[in-house]
């Protein structure tokens, strides 16, 4: 029998483990929930009951999970409330059982006792429609040909693969040109790990003016100083 319930003190460690090995063989080797997203996973504070969970109720055993952070969001001097879902994993042994719309439905109930206005959750998997989640408010402005960067130079203007050694002028690009610096310096490069994605630098007269990073030929960061 799986229960569903809402994550308890001391339990994010077990979340996190879940999450990892759900994650693990969809990104890289070695994905850690807590290097991904430390305000979450790696504080001293403890947001297990940010968090549902699936368990078996004779094991105890945690099995899938899903994060659900709500926030205010202020208009016109009036605050309403809304929330982000992340995280959402199921252990591989056990996905395509129906447990993840289980965790979802307590979700949803949540946002109907919260009266929240709207739930957000990131992330390209069309699945997620299935949970009634719409794709809105995002929109690609340039889409990129590999081929149209890949050999490019001019005179001045240089667009480069990424290399190791470029990470110091790169941040300070990513600090220069970001409103919000929620990654220091190596949260910044592990959040580029994902073989998915592609990083590329923007040089003039040599110097680093810039980068973006690519995920199927569409830019997903982009920063020029």
């Amino acid at each position: 029998m799986i229960i569903v319930r809402k994550g308890k003190s001391g339990e994010l460690d077990k979340i996190v483990k879940v999450a990892n090995a759900a994650f693990e063989g969809i990104r890289f080797k070695g994905f850690d929930f807590k290097q991904v997203v430390p305000k979450v996973y790696d504080t001293d504070k403890d947001t297990s009951d940010m968090h549902f969970v699936a368990e078996d109720a004779m094991t105890k055993e945690i099995i899938a999970v899903a994060g659900h952070l709500i926030n205010d969001l202020e208009i016109d001097g009036k605050a309403y409330k809304y929330s982000i879902l992340g995280t959402l994993s199921t252990i591989p042994a056990e996905q395509k059982k129906g447990y993840m719309k289980k965790v979802i439905d307590a979700v949803d109930q949540e946002c109907k006792d919260e009266n929240l206005v709207f739930s957000m959750l990131v992330g390209d998997r069309k699945r997620y429609n299935y949970f009634n989640y719409e794709i809105c408010g995002f929109r690609y402005e340039y889409v990129f040909s590999s081929k149209r960067y890949q050999d490019y130079y001019s005179a001045d203007v240089r667009v480069s693969a990424y290399q190791p050694e470029d990470l110091d002028d790169v941040y300070k690009a990513y600090l220069d040109t970001q409103v919000l610096h929620l990654r220091d310096k190596e949260h910044f490069q592990i959040s580029f790990k994902d073989p998915r994605k592609k990083l590329y630098t923007i040089r003039y007269k040599e110097n680093i003016v810039g980068y973006f990073c690519t995920k199927a030929d569409k830019i997903l960061e982009f920063g020029l100083t």
